[in-house]
């Protein structure tokens, strides 16, 4: 099982990996007050995952950014 918490800034990212190959996170931001949970497609978190963390949206972002775009809710994380 893989889980974690990752703060960027206003938001926090609380995630656990699932069955079958989904992750539930919870995103919070803290600017705006609001919290969403999600369960979606592990690949598909992983790959938004790696666009928020990487500075310059590498390794893949030109690849993976629909991927990670569908995921996105009200509460949007990645650039």
């Amino acid at each position: 099982m893989i889980a974690g918490t990752i703060i960027l800034e206003d938001f926090t990212i609380s995630f656990s990996e699932g069955e079958e190959g989904t992750v539930t996170f919870t995103v919070t931001d803290a600017h705006a007050g609001k919290t969403e949970t999600k369960n979606v497609s592990a690949p598909k978190f992983f790959k938004a995952l790696a666009i928020a963390v990487h500075m310059d949206g590498m390794p893949d972002y030109r690849d993976d950014y629909l991927d990670a775009e569908s995921i996105m809710g009200d509460i949007r994380w990645i650039p």
